[in-house]
């Protein structure tokens, strides 16, 4: 997530979600954030650390316990978990 509009729908769709569950845990399934090659003229993910804190704020917000599971993506590089 870096603050682009489709960013910005996702996140007010997982607080509707949320809002509307009221689940006990979530489970974050991999690739979240992406740091591998993008295409020409596409903006590249230069803090990973930050993208990874902004996509769970709405479950961190919302106080609710979640966990995670690293995706293929997730460990590319400059990602956390990443070389």
């Amino acid at each position: 997530m870096d603050g682009r509009a489709e960013d910005q729908h996702t996140r007010e769709l997982m607080e509707r979600v949320l809002e509307a569950e009221q689940p006990d845990l979530v489970v974050f399934t991999g690739d979240l954030i992406y740091t591998g090659p993008v295409s020409p003229g596409e903006q590249e993910c230069t803090q990973p650390e930050q993208a990874f804190r902004e996509a769970v704020v709405a479950v961190e917000t919302a106080g609710i316990p979640w966990a995670f599971v690293f995706g293929n993506h997730d460990t590319e590089r400059g990602s956390p978990g990443g070389s």
